[in-house]
């Protein structure tokens, strides 16, 4: 026979059990509160420089460690992103005033994070298959800038893709 300690703590377990199951019923999943930001939000996830891509290779190249073939198709991968992206871009084009289905600020952060990835591409390009293709040295320091601007266009990115979600 349990004692009445027993019992009393037995309840209380119970009870805190119970009220943490209704507290995991009621947490909603952290999503996009609607279809329209949800798009936007995969073409940033689109617009992102994986770590396992194109950047991880940049930052071999500062490195000055020796590529592998899996970077130079690394390489290879990313010039062929080209068209994915320009569509992940053009998905960005976000609309403001007064049917709008986000706010000015929104479109100018948007607006903002897809220059600077067009702008970035373009210039990993310029600073990698160039000297690639005319067999010139890479310049290192270029390449560390890149690096650096990217790694902040991506963290902008993250903070951008994450206001977009709300608790629905």
């Amino acid at each position: 026979m349990m004692s009445i300690l027993e019992v009393i703590g037995a309840i209380t377990q119970i009870r805190e059990a119970v009220s943490s199951m209704k507290r995991e019923e009621t947490r909603q999943e952290f999503g996009y509160p609607n279809e329209h930001f949800a798009r936007v939000g995969h073409a940033l996830s689109d617009i992102y420089f994986s770590d396992q891509g194109i950047l991880a290779v940049l930052r071999k190249i500062v490195a000055e460690e020796k590529l592998t073939e899996e970077d130079e198709e690394r390489l290879l991968e990313f010039n062929q992103r080209e068209e994915p992206v320009r569509n992940a871009l053009e998905k960005l084009v976000l609309d403001h005033g007064r049917k709008a289905r986000n706010s000015i600020k929104q479109s100018a952060i948007i607006g903002q994070l897809r220059g600077r990835k067009s702008t970035l591409r373009n210039a990993v390009q310029i600073a990698i298959n160039e000297a690639i293709t005319f067999n010139y040295d890479v310049n290192i320091d270029e390449v560390a800038r890149l690096v650096a601007e990217i790694e902040a266009l991506n963290r902008d990115i993250q903070d951008a893709e994450h206001a977009l979600r709300r608790y629905v």
